[in-house]
This record gives C-alpha cells, structure tokens and sequence, in this order.
C-alpha cells in the first residue's frame, strides 16, 4: 500500500490531504483520499503520518495484510526505530 500526503499553501487547509494507493492482485484499483482535521498541523510530515495511518486503519477483511509503503524519510524513521518510541 502507497502512502502520500500533501501541503500546499498550508493557511488554506483544503489543501492539505492524504491518500493511500493498492492495486491488488487482480488489477484492481483502491484508493483512499481525506482532506487532514482542521486540528491537525498543516504540513507535509503530518499528512504522510495521517496517510500511513489511513493505510493501517483498512487492512484487508481476508487475506495477506500488505506492507505500507512511504516516501517520507521522518515516516519511514521513525517506523524503522518503534522501540526507540516506546514507553
């Protein structure tokens, strides 16, 4: 499963989303795509960690769980490192 979030102009929050991309084995096509809480920081690093957990939210109901795939170094730092997190 792809990752992607993205900022644009972030004191407009509209643009600021994530989305999470599969093609499953058979050709098929999903997509996921949310516009970020308004709550949430505008910026770049939060929308691929809101994209990340978008993807780990839907996990097939049957089947193979995927792994998630980010293009973020701070995302993929910080998942290589979860102990270092860890209470």
């Amino acid at each position: 499963i792809l990752t992607y979030g993205y900022a644009k102009n972030v004191q407009w929050p509209a643009v600021t989303s994530a989305a999470c991309f599969q093609v499953d084995k058979n050709g098929c096509h999903m997509l996921a795509v949310v516009q970020l809480p308004p709550e949430f920081p505008m910026s770049v690093v939060s929308s691929e960690f809101f994209a990340v957990a978008l993807a780990a939210k839907v996990p097939p109901v049957v089947g193979t769980v995927l792994p998630i795939v980010s293009d973020c170094r701070a995302v993929v730092q910080a998942f290589s490192t979860l102990t270092r997190h860890a209470d």
